[in-house]
């Protein structure tokens, strides 16, 4: 059909070329004319409508409920358990999560900014959906897991298929570890139980290996990691606790170290 159009348009520009000069060259000067007219036409109406639209208060309202509705994931044991919006969090919010994902879209560049927000209650701050986004990016995050003393590696990755977790104030622990590996590679694991390494390659290419007792936070310009360094899970008797408080030691106290890595 296509082939058989222009093939048609082909023989009579060669027959109006050859015969009728004159007139094919005005029939051309007029066609331009035209065309330029229409195309003005439609582009002064168009942005004539855009303004309407973008004035109008019922579709500017439609978009803010659009951009705030059910943005929030409530995440519990690795499994989103509900999605809320900013307005209905704090009502509607389950007693028992582990944290929430607050997500915000860039359409210009279909990257969506995941915000995680560990202990969120009602006396949380409302600005705690206000963020800045992380000036660098990790090259590589492997996982290796461990799984009946054996040693099985997964990619984790922080920026994946446009979710960006590269946002200042993020905090990265176990629980946000075995949520990542549930979502991107169908990895159950219990973040209480779970062993692993997390490899990474930071963006000034320094290896870095944590396991499930440290936390990554990452700020602005640069990361933090915090390392259990010594941690007591033992209960002890009534006695040795007065023995501890009488010493001024605590029972399950934790040691931590504080690893800072600049964006330089």
């Amino acid at each position: 059909m296509l082939l058989q159009l222009f093939s048609s348009a082909f023989l009579f520009h060669l027959i109006m070329k050859q015969y009728y000069p004159r007139e094919y060259t005005s029939f051309l000067i007029f066609l331009t004319e035209y065309g330029i007219f229409a195309y003005s036409f439609i582009e002064l109406n168009a942005k004539k409508m855009y303004r309407q639209i973008k004035n109008n208060s019922s579709v500017n309202s439609l978009v803010e409920q659009l951009k705030s509705s059910n943005n929030i994931e409530v995440v519990l044991n690795n499994q989103v358990i509900n999605h809320l919006n900013k307005e209905s969090v704090c009502s509607k919010l389950p007693f028992e999560n582990t944290f929430i994902i607050y997500s915000e879209s860039e359409p210009m560049t279909s990257r969506t900014n995941k915000i995680i927000i560990h202990n969120f209650s009602e006396s949380t701050p409302k600005n705690v959906f206000e963020y800045k986004l992380c000036n660098y990016m990790f090259i590589s995050t492997i996982v290796y897991l461990e799984v009946k003393s054996l040693m099985i590696n997964y990619d984790l990755k922080l920026f994946c298929s446009g979710d960006n977790y590269f946002v200042a104030d993020n905090k990265i622990d176990k629980y946000v570890i075995s949520y990542l590996l549930k979502q991107q590679n169908n990895v159950n694991c219990n973040p209480e139980k779970c062993k692993y390494k997390l490899n990474i390659i930071d963006q000034n290419a320094n290896m870095i290996e944590l396991s499930e007792k440290d936390v990554l936070y990452l700020h602005k310009d640069n990361y933090e990691i915090i390392q259990v360094i010594g941690e007591t899970c033992e209960k002890s008797s009534e006695s040795e606790k007065e023995e501890n408080e009488d010493s001024g030691s605590s029972v399950g106290s934790k040691d931590y170290e504080i690893v800072e890595n600049d964006n330089n």
